[in-house]
């Protein structure tokens, strides 16, 4: 028996590459899911709304599957399933700018109010002022994403030089994003040195993580209390104490 030709026979088989298809699917939807964790691009739990990371992994599942099954069917010839299959992946890969936009306004929205907790009362209204008008506007610009790319790449360059103008025009915005540049290094930083759940002791406090390291605000039990923590504090915390678990 000529094994080699055996071999060869059952990996090109499409029964094979559905298989792998199969298995591909939900392993690319818990790389990203994990991935986007480990960035800390996740919904904490007392925010309200909607988990994009786990939308994105429900996303990335059924976009691997419908190209791979689609290219099984394109290879076995099967032409009636060939084209839902590749029309569902192209309505899937559409549907990424807006979710992406969608997203990354939820999230801003949610590390804005995280920075305004335990500020002041003028902070707090400035914050609420900008959610009144965050959400609207990322709503149309989703919708206008969903239009394709004619309007995407416009849009894409019309934001991009709008928020290079925004630093450039405003003292506060530039301050405010070396701020931000600071705590997602200290997030990497975090990152390699914490365990989710890990209780840092130090001089001045002991927090415990409530889970992972999130992008610029962690979540920790403080006296068990719940309060976010940004990570350049929750860094110096570590620096001075120990990390335990």
């Amino acid at each position: 028996m000529d094994y080699a030709a055996l071999a060869q026979t059952i990996l090109a088989h499409p029964l094979t590459w559905a298989g792998v298809t199969l298995a591909a699917a939900p392993v690319a939807a818990w790389v990203l899911n994990l991935q986007l964790r480990a960035l800390g691009l996740v919904r904490k739990p007392h925010h309200p709304g909607i988990a994009w990371n786990l939308v994105l992994s429900f996303l990335a599942f059924w976009l691997v599957l419908c190209m791979g099954l689609g290219a099984v069917a394109e290879h076995a010839e099967i032409s009636g399933l060939q084209w839902p299959l590749s029309s569902l992946a192209s309505s899937l890969l559409g549907l990424i700018p807006p979710i992406l936009v969608l997203a990354g306004a939820a999230h801003y929205a949610r590390m804005r109010q995280d920075e305004a907790r335990d500020a002041s009362a003028e902070i707090k209204e400035q914050v609420q002022a900008e959610q009144r008008w965050l959400r609207p506007a990322a709503g149309a610009l989703a919708g206008l994403a969903l239009l394709g790319g004619r309007v995407l790449w416009p849009l894409l360059v019309f934001a991009v030089s709008g928020t290079f103008l925004w630093l450039l025009a405003s003292p506060s915005a530039r301050e405010r994003a070396r701020v931000w540049r600071r705590e997602w290094a200290a997030g990497q930083r975090l990152r390699t040195r914490l365990q989710p759940k890990a209780t840092i002791q130090s001089p001045d406090a002991t927090v415990t993580l409530a889970g992972s390291v999130g992008l610029l605000t962690t979540d920790v039990l403080d006296g068990g209390q719940l309060r976010s923590m940004s990570n350049e504090v929750l860094a110096e915390l570590v620096e001075d104490g120990a990390a335990l678990g």
